[in-house]
């Protein structure tokens, strides 16, 4: 029984985490293995410790097991942040799973209980950025229906990345 609810400050060291083991899983050999050495799950911590604090969007948490099980994944969303948003744009700024949850349908769990939160902020449009040589996030956010509409480059590590964002037209059902 996976269990999804709002993220509390108590949860900061879970989702760092996962925060740490996923970027280290599916990020090799796309991100500057130096920046993914130097990951750290105390920095990390105080970094959710402040998103978490803040009031800005919200951060959703899966625990498997229950209410006091361990954070096997998280999303965040919020009104869409790019330069051309409209009212009704929602996005989700990231959605990671550990490692060893991927493949069993925590991460369309995960979007299902963004979008409902999306809707329930009254968005119509959903929108992700995935980096291009992502291709599991890429083929997961095409397969829940997300089309590919822009592109921009991030620079991590001193390497230029292309990163794609995605957009649903209408909040999908999931």
């Amino acid at each position: 029984m996976v269990l999804i609810a709002p993220a509390q400050p108590e949860d900061a060291p879970a989702i760092a985490a996962v925060h740490v083991a996923a970027w280290r899983a599916a990020y090799a050999g796309i991100v500057p293995q130096v920046v993914l050495d130097s990951l750290s799950e105390v920095q990390r911590t105080a970094q959710w410790r402040r998103i978490l604090a803040a009031e800005a969007g919200w951060t959703l948490v899966a625990r498997d097991g229950g209410r006091m099980a361990p954070v096997v994944g998280f999303v965040q969303g919020c009104a869409l942040r790019d330069a051309d948003a409209a009212p009704g744009d929602g996005e989700v700024g990231g959605l990671y799973l550990r490692p060893d949850r991927r493949g069993h349908g925590l991460g369309r769990a995960l979007m299902a209980a963004a979008v409902k939160r999306l809707a329930a902020e009254g968005m119509a449009q959903l929108f992700v950025w995935v980096l291009a040589d992502n291709r599991p996030a890429r083929a997961f956010y095409a397969h829940l229906g997300g089309v590919p509409d822009r592109t921009q480059y991030d620079t991590i590590g001193g390497r230029r990345l292309r990163e794609v964002r995605y957009r649903w037209d209408a909040l999908p059902r999931l």
